[in-house]
């Protein structure tokens, strides 16, 4: 699809989540701790290997990812080409391809998203989401409010 929904993220490289969290706005142990969340979009992407639309996470900046992006996106109908993403530091490099005559485009499972969407499923519900009280209970980042006297 061709939707795109913005979002306000920190990395936690902690092992137990590895991953980008969504920014809780006011009150915000990472805030807190001094670390300033990055806006990105959540890009929804049918992933053929997973038969599942998934979101990507892409800088706000990326404009040539989206650009081709672009190029292969028609709405979940008839699509004539799939994309190859690849990350070289902190890019990513979307190749596009053309699809067989008989490949399956995931139809029905873009159908079910884009319904989901109309019924109000959020695309940030495919990020990770920490409460206040998890966010703050990882180790780096209790220390680092320990530090500024946040308790």
């Amino acid at each position: 699809t061709e939707d795109c929904e913005r979002v306000a993220v920190h990395y936690e490289s902690d092992d137990t989540v590895r991953d980008y969290v969504i920014c809780i706005g006011e009150g915000c142990p990472y805030c807190a701790a001094g670390e300033r969340p990055e806006l990105r979009a959540i890009i929804p992407l049918y992933v053929p290997e997973r038969e599942a639309v998934e979101g990507l996470l892409v800088a706000k900046r990326s404009s040539a990812f989206r650009a081709t992006l672009a190029t292969c996106s028609s709405n979940g109908a008839g699509a004539e080409c799939y994309l190859t993403i690849s990350q070289d530091g902190p890019n990513l490099i979307a190749k596009k391809h053309s699809l067989g005559p008989d490949a399956y485009r995931g139809e029905s499972q873009i159908a079910e998203f884009v319904q989901a969407v109309k019924n109000g499923l959020k695309l940030t519900s495919m990020l990770v989401s920490l409460s206040r009280e998890e966010i703050a209970d990882i180790p780096r980042i209790r220390r680092k409010l320990k530090l500024r006297g946040i308790e």
